[in-house]
């Protein structure tokens, strides 16, 4: 039986936190009208600012050496694409709602170790991923009115797409972090976010609220959102990713609560009854992925 780690758990518990505390300003910011764009900017600005302060006065720059740019490059292209729909997705839907459809992360990276890495699945595990899927779905139904139902739908399908890339960003990190320091795998992909936004803010020029108050949230949520990615890093650096992913069910009873109390938006029960759905798939894949398997089962290497 494989031994859980608390050190890499309560990282991943920290982590996954900061993540809701960034989330919440970063709704503010939507609800403001902030441009995704400039939204992206002003987060990865800050983030990798104190990076480089940090990488700065402690001298270490060889942890900005890379040492497979092929991961590290991919991870980066992902990163823009998955934070933007993330944004747009925030500032559409309620806390829980985005949470839950945000559960579905370990159903596709069971499905895409499966489909794209080729990795050896039973029928249960296929069953996991159908409900999971199927709980999303009734998530999905609870959480469309007749008042606001196109406006959620949007924000469900950019919520889906983003939860999707980050999956993916999650795979290749576990792979680059054997052979990357943490500091590499946030500081290139918050450059290229930079590069990106930047480009994207200069041709749409006119659409940027310079000095808005919102800006301010913005810079606070790249400040959280840095140190959830730290803390999640290190989580996948130390344990192992199945335990590692298990906190991010933490999310839904801290978004529900602060949805609730500065919003006023309370879980329809279709709602929860998918959000159950989804957790019990998803917890079933990170028990099954925690336990040891014959080599015949693992994905072989080059």
């Amino acid at each position: 039986m494989p031994v859980v780690h608390l050190s890499p758990i309560l990282l991943s518990l920290f982590s996954y936190q900061f993540f809701v505390l960034a989330d919440v300003f970063t709704k503010q910011a939507g609800l403001a009208g902030l441009p995704v764009f400039q939204m992206t900017f002003i987060h990865s600005f800050v983030s990798a600012s104190i990076l480089l302060l940090y990488v700065v006065f402690s001298k270490n720059w060889h942890h900005l050496h890379v040492s497979n740019w092929k991961l590290v490059g991919l991870r980066s292209i992902i990163s823009p694409f998955n934070l933007g729909c993330s944004f747009f997705a925030l500032g559409l839907l309620p806390l829980h709602i985005f949470y839950t459809l945000v559960y579905l992360i370990p159903i596709y990276t069971a499905l895409m170790a499966a489909v794209i890495l080729k990795e050896k699945t039973d029928t249960r595990t296929w069953l996991a991923i159908s409900a999971g899927l199927m709980g999303a779905l009734i998530a999905i139904y609870g959480s469309a009115d007749n008042t606001t139902y196109q406006v959620d739908m949007i924000g469900v399908i950019v919520a889906l797409i983003g939860g999707i890339l980050f999956a993916c960003n999650q795979l290749i990190t576990r792979k680059a972090s054997a052979s990357e320091h943490r500091l590499a795998l946030a500081f290139y992909p918050l450059t290229f976010n930079i590069i990106f936004s930047s480009i994207l803010c200069v041709i749409f020029f006119d659409d940027l609220k310079i000095g808005d108050p919102a800006s301010g949230n913005m810079a606070l949520t790249g400040l959280f959102g840095l140190s959830g990615l730290f803390c999640n890093l290190a989580a996948l650096k130390k344990g192992r990713a199945a335990p590692v992913v298990a906190m991010i069910y933490s999310q839904l009873p801290t978004g529900a609560v602060l949805g609730y109390f500065l919003y006023q938006q309370t879980p329809k029960p279709e709602t929860l009854m998918g959000a159950v759905i989804i957790i019990l798939a998803g917890l079933y894949l990170i028990w099954h992925e925690s336990r040891p398997r014959p080599i015949s089962d693992n994905i072989s290497t080059p």
